[in-house]
C-alpha cells in the first residue's frame, strides 16, 4: 500500500514497536479484568499502565516513553478517522 500510494515502506522494527505495544496493552487488560475501548483508555488508565508496566516489565523510561508514544499515535488516528 505505501509503494501504490507514493509514501516509503515502514521499518519492520517501527511496525514491531506498535505490536509490543499492543501486546503489553492486551496484557495489562486481561490481568486488570478490563475492557480497552477508544473511549475509556484515559489519561487515569494511562498512568496505571505505565506503573504496571515498570513493575510487571521492569521496563527503562526510553522504553515506556516509546510504549505510550505508539498507543497515543493510534488514538490520534482513531480520532482523526472518526471512530
Amino acid at each position: 500500500q505505501a509503494v501504490v500510494s507514493g509514501q516509503p515502506p515502514l521499518h519492520k522494527s517501527y511496525l514491531s514497536t506498535f505490536n509490543v505495544a499492543y501486546s503489553d496493552l492486551k496484557e495489562f487488560a486481561n490481568e486488570q479484568r478490563l475492557i480497552l475501548d477508544l473511549d475509556t483508555f484515559d489519561e487515569r488508565l494511562c498512568l496505571e499502565f505505565q506503573n504496571w508496566l515498570i513493575k510487571k516489565k521492569k521496563i527503562k523510561a526510553s522504553t515506556l516513553r516509546t510504549r505510550i508514544k505508539r498507543i497515543s499515535q493510534v488514538l490520534r488516528w482513531a480520532f482523526k478517522k472518526g471512530y
